[in-house]
C-alpha cells in the first residue's frame, strides 16, 4: 500500500536538487548588485617531467553594477589587488612597475551581453586619468631606456580603447570568469562550443573546439556545475615551434565551473590546459589556474592560501601526464 504522504516528501526533495533552468534548459545570469571577493591562483608547470615553473596569486573583485534596459547589457566593475610573484611580494623592477601600471587599468569597468560574453570597456577615460597622475611618478622613480620602452608600449595600450578592450582576451581570467557560458543547453544538457582561449600569455588566444556541458542537478553544495573540455592544434606560427620544426603541437583545455543557484555567478573556477608534442608523445608544460570565491569577502588570505597550497603540491608531487584523461582538478 503506497503511503502518499512520504511520496510527496520524495517528490519535493527531488525538485530541490534540480537546477534552476529556464526554458529547455537555459542558463540565465541573475546577479544582486553586490561585490564578490576572489582568490586567484595560477600554476605554470614545464618539461617532460612537469616540474612547477613559477606561479602567481593574487584578489579580484567583481562588483556587479547594473543592467541597462535600453541595450540589455550588463555592467560590472572588476578590481585586481595583493599580487605575489612566486608567493612573495613584488620585488624586482619589473614586477614593481607591472604592479604600478595595474594599478593604472584597475578598476576596470566593463558591459557583457546576455550570454556572459565582454561588449566593451566602460570607464576609458577614467583609466586614462589614472595614467596622467602615474606616467611622470614612474618615470622619475625608474630611470632606464627599458623601462621608457615599456612606459611607452604601455600607453600606446591605453589611449587605444580597440587595443585595451582586445588585451582582456589575452588574459586568462577575463578569457574564463566572462566567458560565453549563459545559453540554451536543449534535452542533452550539452552544446558545442568553439572556445577562444590565450595559450600563451598575452598572444592572440587560439580555438578549442569541445563541448559545454551542465548538470540538470544541482551539487550537495546547491551549486550549478557545468563543464567545458575542448582540443585545438597550435597554429604553426607559435613560440612554441622553437626547435621543435615540422613537429605537430596540440592543447586540451578543460574548465570546470560552480555556479551560485540564485544568480549564476561563479563561486569558482577550475582551469586546466596543456601543450603536448604529438610527434615525440611528450608534454611541454601544463597550466592550472583556481578562481575560488572568498566568501569572507576580505581577500586577506591570498599569499597565506598560495603558502599552505604550496606546501600541499610539494608533499604529494604528481602531476597528471598525457595522453588522455589526464584532466585533475582534485575535488
Amino acid at each position: 500500500m503506497r503511503d502518499f504522504g512520504l511520496d510527496i516528501i520524495r517528490e519535493d526533495e527531488d525538485d530541490v536538487s534540480k537546477a534552476p533552468l529556464s526554458y529547455n534548459n537555459t542558463l540565465n545570469i541573475a546577479p544582486n548588485k553586490e561585490i564578490k571577493y576572489y582568490d586567484v591562483s595560477h600554476k605554470y608547470f614545464n618539461g617532460v617531467d612537469l616540474q612547477l615553473d613559477k606561479r602567481l596569486d593574487y584578489s579580484i573583485t567583481v562588483e556587479y553594477l547594473e543592467k541597462k534596459i535600453s541595450n540589455k547589457l550588463h555592467h560590472w566593475r572588476v578590481d585586481k589587488k595583493k599580487i605575489f610573484f612566486n608567493q612573495k611580494e613584488p620585488s624586482l623592477v619589473v614586477e614593481e612597475i607591472s604592479v604600478k601600471l595595474i594599478k593604472v587599468i584597475y578598476p576596470i569597468n566593463i558591459a557583457t551581453d546576455y550570454s556572459g560574453k565582454i561588449i566593451s570597456i566602460t570607464n576609458h577615460e577614467e583609466i586614462l586619468g589614472r595614467w596622467l597622475d602615474s606616467k611622470e611618478k614612474l618615470i622619475l622613480e625608474y630611470k632606464g631606456e627599458l623601462v621608457y620602452k615599456l612606459l611607452r608600449k604601455f600607453e600606446r595600450l591605453i589611449q587605444d580603447l580597440t587595443k585595451l578592450e582586445l588585451s582582456l582576451t589575452k588574459e586568462i581570467f577575463w578569457a574564463s570568469f566572462f566567458s560565453k557560458r549563459y545559453l540554451e543547453y536543449g534535452s542533452s544538457c550539452k552544446k558545442s562550443i568553439d572556445f577562444l582561449f590565450p595559450l600563451e600569455a598575452y598572444e592572440t588566444p587560439i580555438v578549442y573546439k569541445g563541448f559545454m556541458e551542465l548538470s540538470p542537478l544541482l551539487t550537495e553544495h546547491e551549486a550549478i556545475e557545468l563543464n567545458y573540455k575542448g582540443v585545438s592544434e597550435i597554429p604553426a606560427l607559435s613560440k612554441l615551434y622553437h626547435k621543435r620544426e615540422q613537429h605537430r603541437l596540440t592543447s586540451d583545455l578543460e574548465i570546470k565551473y560552480y555556479l551560485e543557484a540564485t544568480t549564476k555567478i561563479p563561486t569558482s573556477i577550475n582551469v586546466i590546459f596543456d601543450v603536448y608534442d604529438e610527434t615525440r608523445k611528450e608534454d611541454i608544460s601544463l597550466t592550472e589556474i583556481s578562481i575560488t570565491l572568498d566568501e569572507l569577502g576580505n581577500n586577506n588570505n591570498t599569499n597565506q592560501s598560495a603558502v599552505e597550497e604550496q606546501t600541499s603540491s610539494e608533499n604529494n608531487n604528481e602531476i597528471p601526464k598525457k595522453k588522455k584523461k589526464w584532466f585533475s582538478f582534485g575535488f
